[in-house]
């Protein structure tokens, strides 16, 4: 396994670890930081609607591994 590989399983294995954290929540709420222009930035860095591939999926569907 290529050092590559290796940075990009374990963060997923973070991501999936996060996202298991809220799997038995009924609603949860990405909190977010808004910049003196008004626009807002999501203040989790692993867990966030502004993320693609696996984590939207998981984001969408709501099916936590």
């Amino acid at each position: 396994m290529s050092t590559l590989q290796f940075s990009q399983r374990c963060d997923i294995e973070y991501k999936l670890a996060v996202a298991r954290e809220f799997a038995e929540e009924p609603a949860f709420y990405y909190p977010h930081s808004l910049d003196f222009r008004g626009r807002a930035y999501p203040m989790h860095p692993h867990l966030n609607h502004l993320v693609s591939g696996p984590q939207n999926e998981i984001r969408k569907t709501g099916q936590f591994l």
